[in-house]
């Protein structure tokens, strides 16, 4: 019932809209661009508005002037159009432009051709509303142009053709830029983004119309899409209170009903459906939401309030399209209720009336509802004793559905109606012909086990042993081998009983016996492939002789014509060869049946087969395009769920984590409630655990425990989940892992043994065992008074480890967990430093702004201030870096650090060629601080670079007059004079001075030993 109780898949785009602009209310488009204007007003009394465009058809026929009688005639087309009257509509319009001698003006024309596009479009008619509005297009007047422009996107929106549309908006911006910001063309931008599936690409456009209600609703949608349904209420709320009935109140309650009714909170569900079922509802909804809210009176249970929905829906909506699933459901009500006698007459109603099963958009298939609306009633009869009636229906629908599935079940039916009439034989042979049918079908334990009560009145597997034995001995005992046909296929059923209990020596015993007893026999060809299959289950050392047995079934089945046997065959003796480990063969061999096989069942299970053993060959990609051909070919095979499982594992194991992700996405979704779905959605976590997406790991795997609590993997999944998301980089909060520790407790020591013993570990400076602790603290005691210090600890140690990007995460971690923590400011200081070690500049300026935004006055605010032009300064944003510096001059002139602020910011002017400015900034330091030496150092260079040596030379003797000896600077303005003294071939007597200093004052052996040499030159 779970597929007839849900909306069909494109419920959402009608809410989306790819109908996007019969959702606009009117006084939205009042902001755009209109396609008309007002041609007219008129006052017309309430519940009268269906009769003026008549009222004005009739007026026009009496006025003789024709520009009045035109625009009454345009009047009362355009009436018909907002009464959704589109024939009508359409023929006013029609009749304007095929008026001749006189005829309308040419705007009247051209706004009336306008109009009949849109009555095309409004109508499914997009091709034809293409062709009349192309004339338009290229209109010398731009408001006709632009206005068949913007029409023309919406229809290629309607045929989603999305390149064409983006390309047509394109072309309506370059001819009127104001369009961008125009309510209507980003409305439409916005919904083809969401049915391309593009939630995040929507919200760029509809987020800049944060009062229209139309915009708001879309965003709902997005943030639905998006799975962040916690974004969506506050929306609600907005347009509840902006105008509390506006039809997109009611369009938001029922998108808002659907996502929790998926999401199984049916209570909140019917809080949102409720109010869109009232009278005045808007008519297109309020059908679905009186559908939905008796869907969930049927999960619920309470039958009384969901027959009188649907008896309300069948009689207030005869043409709906969801009219045949009303039907469907009201007829299946007494089943659940197991009122048998109503049920027959509810599920006759349902084949009797034909509308009630045509098919419709949303409708179920109504070949299907026949089928099971014909099956519930000789289910039905069966339950009420009736035998006799069943045997009849049951051989009616046999005859009418030979081949599906359903049909075998239909078979059990007539078996135990004929055996609760005493007609042992007949059953028998409806049994039989049953298994002949349908080998593969579910029904046949049933029936194996119903021959049984028919020859000794079995109750259980255990006394069904007892009388196959006694049945078998009888046979082994009987004095002529030419027993009846009957007795020699029932030794077949015994066979078969022994294999299905697993007793593989008598099932090999017992389908041997019967080839030799009824070599003849159509069963013989099942009975050989009973033997391989016994043979193969005994273990590899067989698996010759099961091979053999298979060959044979496989020849027999052919001789006797039964090919669809002969494939089954096939299919089971390619497995032998998977065993053997012969993939390529069984890969041959499962192939051959793909592109042969007229079976659908033997195709697709062939395909899955073939996949599996391209597998086993390392043909990973090859394996997976067979198994999506498998579930995109044959949506309904039941072994699609089964593909689509070996796909994501298979991507899994190759590394393909986004991919394998989609894929368990995928069976999440399409088998909800089941155990594949179930797995999907366990395989999501552990995709998004080795993607790095920690946050995502632990959103899934919360999502996954609240609908299967009773998971074992469950705590297992949440350990691991604790114990690393600090080393995959990425910061949770706080509450998700108070959840995580909810899913799995924490050990027994205590936070404060724990917080010693790593105070201790980061005191002596073994940071990665103190990190381990701290951590262990803040998973095991995240609400412990040592926990916000072992959050900030825990950060230090990564810090002093020099992982930037696991510190920087961790302190975020602190101050979001704890932000009214005292050492809120340091951590967030810390982290714009672990941006800047590792490298990123951009970002650590922004952390260290944040910081002096936040605490302007704080003893760290300097500090910030010199990292921002140092990052600046890195980053080669010389302008910054020197505003930076300004700054800090201008605010912290009596800092320590001061001078060698101006040194750096007269470095930097030197690197922008600002020689000048930068000579002047050196001139700031003042004569005594240790940053002397090197400003009138840099002074010097700067003069000589400017070709002033006097006065470069007068810095670099002044710096030579130094009493501070061995300073570098004083060095290197020796090596300097040096070179300007040779330049200018000073006397030997100066320069023997002057190399004479630089020997005595040069730290460095090479230069004073160069100093040597050129004395010992000189003397």
């Amino acid at each position: 019932m779970a597929n007839s109780l849900s909306f069909n898949n494109r419920f959402r785009v009608i809410l989306a809209g790819v109908f996007t602009f019969q959702f606009i209310p009117n006084d939205t488009m009042a902001e755009s661009v209109r396609p008309f204007p007002v041609v007219g007003s008129v006052s017309v009394m309430e519940g009268h508005w269906n009769d003026v465009p008549e009222s004005i058809l009739r007026f026009s026929d009496v006025v003789k002037e024709d520009p009045l009688r035109f625009q009454l005639t345009a009047s009362a087309a355009e009436q018909f159009f907002s009464q959704s009257l589109y024939e009508e509509s359409h023929r006013g319009f029609q009749k304007l432009l095929k008026a001749k001698k006189p005829s309308p003006s040419v705007f009247t024309q051209q706004i009336s051709g306008l109009r009949l596009a849109e009555i095309l479009l409004l109508q499914g008619k997009a091709d034809d509303a293409l062709r009349e509005v192309d004339p338009l297009l290229n209109d010398s007047n731009p408001y006709i142009a632009q206005e068949a422009t913007f029409l023309q996107a919406r229809c290629f929106l309607y045929k989603r053709q999305w390149d064409q549309m983006n390309k047509i908006v394109k072309s309506l911006l370059h001819m009127n830029p104001a369009y961008s910001n125009d309510l209507a063309v980003n409305l439409m931008r916005g919904v083809a983004a969401l049915e391309q599936n593009h939630p995040d690409e929507a919200l760029l456009y509809l987020k800049k119309y944060p009062d229209e209600p139309s915009a708001l609703y879309y965003e709902g949608v997005c943030f639905i899409k998006k799975k962040e349904i916690s974004n969506v209420l506050p929306l609600y709320q907005q347009i509840l209170q902006k105008d509390a009935r506006s039809e997109w109140v009611d369009r938001m309650r029922l998108v808002l009903g659907e996502a929790f009714y998926t999401g199984h909170d049916l209570a909140l569900a019917q809080e949102f459906f409720r109010p869109v079922t009232r009278p005045q509802a808007d008519p297109a909804l309020r059908p679905l939401a009186l559908h939905r809210r008796a869907c969930v009176f049927f999960e619920q249970k309470k039958y009384e309030e969901c027959e009188k929905i649907f008896t309300d829906l069948l009689k207030e909506y005869p043409n709906h399209p969801l009219r045949s699933q009303w039907t469907y459901l009201y007829a299946s009500v007494p089943i659940f209720k197991k009122d048998w006698k109503k049920a027959i007459q509810e599920q006759k109603m349902a084949l009797e009336f034909e509308r009630g099963l045509a098919p419709r958009l949303h409708g179920a298939d109504a070949y299907q509802l026949r089928l099971s609306a014909e099956f519930r009633i000789l289910w039905a009869h069966l339950l009420l004793n009736d035998f006799n009636g069943t045997r009849i229906l049951a051989e009616k629908f046999i005859g009418r559905y030979p081949n599906e599935i359903m049909t075998s079940y239909a078979y059990l039916a007539k078996g135990l109606a004929l055996y609760r009439m005493g007609e042992y034989d007949r059953a028998l042979e409806t049994y039989q012909e049953l298994l002949n049918k349908f080998p593969q079908s579910s029904a046949c334990g049933k029936a194996v086990y119903l021959m049984t009560l028919c020859l000794h009145s079995a109750q259980d597997p255990f006394r069904m042993a007892g009388i196959l034995n006694e049945v078998h001995a009888r046979m082994s005992n009987a004095e002529t081998k030419g027993v009846d046909e009957w007795t020699q296929n029932t030794l077949y059923w015994v066979a078969d009983a022994y294999f299905q209990l697993n007793d593989l020596i008598s099932a090999e015993k017992i389908y041997k016996e019967f080839v030799l007893r009824a070599p003849e026999s159509p069963l013989v060809p099942y009975a050989l492939e009973g033997l391989g299959a016994v043979l193969s289950a005994q273990g590899p050392a067989r698996d010759g002789e099961a091979i053999v047995a298979l060959q044979q079934a496989e020849l027999r089945a052919r001789d006797l014509n039964n090919k669809e046997f002969a494939e089954q065959v096939d299919l089971e003796l390619a497995k032998i060869y998977y065993n053997q480990r012969d993939f390529a063969k069984a890969g041959a061999s499962w192939n051959h049946l793909v592109l042969t096989s007229t079976q659908t069942a033997v195709q697709t299970e062939a395909m899955f087969r073939e996949g599996e053993a391209l597998a086993r060959q390392d043909y990973y990609q090859e394996a997976i395009k067979k198994w999506k051909t498998l579930a995109h070919n044959y949506k309904t095979s039941p072994w699609v769920a089964e593909a689509l499982m070996r796909v994501g594992n298979t991507q899994a194991g190759l590394g393909q984590w986004a991919e394998a992700a989609s894929t368990f996405n995928t069976i999440k979704q399409s088998y909800a409630g089941t155990e594949t779905g179930k797995e999907g959605a366990f395989q999501l976590i552990q995709c998004a655990f080795n993607q790095g997406n920690m946050p995502l790991a632990v959103n899934e795997l919360l999502s996954f425990s609240k609908q299967y609590p009773d998971d074992a993997r469950i705590p297992k999944a949440a350990d691991n989940l604790l114990s690393s998301f600090h080393q995959k980089k990425a910061a949770i909060s706080s509450e998700q892992q108070a959840a995580l520790l909810k899913l799995a407790p924490g050990s027994a020591g205590g936070a404060a043994l724990l917080w010693e013993r790593g105070a201790s570990l980061f005191n002596e400076g073994k940071y990665e065992p103190a990190q381990k602790l701290f951590e262990k603290i803040m998973l095991s005691y995240p609400n412990d008074e040592y926990a916000p210090l072992a959050y900030f600890y825990n950060a230090d140690c990564f810090f002093w480890m020099q992982k930037w990007d696991d510190a920087a995460n961790a302190y975020q971690n602190f101050f979001l967990s704890f932000p009214k923590h005292e050492r809120v400011p340091n951590a967030m200081f810390q982290k714009a430093v672990c941006l800047f070690r590792k490298g990123a500049y951009d970002d650590s300026v922004t952390d260290f702004q944040a910081f002096l935004k936040k605490y302007p006055q704080h003893p760290l605010a300097k500090e910030a201030w010199l990292n921002i032009a140092l990052a600046h300064k890195k980053a080669f944003q010389l302008d910054q870096a020197v505003t930076a510096y300004r700054y800090v001059i201008e605010h912290y002139s009596a800092d320590p650090k001061i001078n060698a602020v101006w040194l750096q910011m007269g470095s930097l002017l030197e690197v922008q060629g600002k020689h000048g400015e930068a000579q002047r900034v050196y001139a700031k330091v003042p004569e005594g601080v240790p940053e002397y030496s090197e400003a009138l150092y840099r002074r010097a260079l700067l003069s000589e670079q400017q070709h002033h040596v006097a006065e470069a030379r007068q810095l670099l003797e002044k710096l030579r007059a130094s009493s501070e000896k061995k300073n570098e600077f004083r060095i290197a303005a020796l090596i300097k004079l040096s070179e300007i003294y040779e330049q200018e071939s000073a006397p030997p007597a100066k320069l023997k001075l002057l190399y004479q200093d630089l020997q005595a004052s040069a730290t460095d052996p090479e230069v004073a030993k160069q100093a040597g040499l050129r004395l010992k030159e000189l003397q």
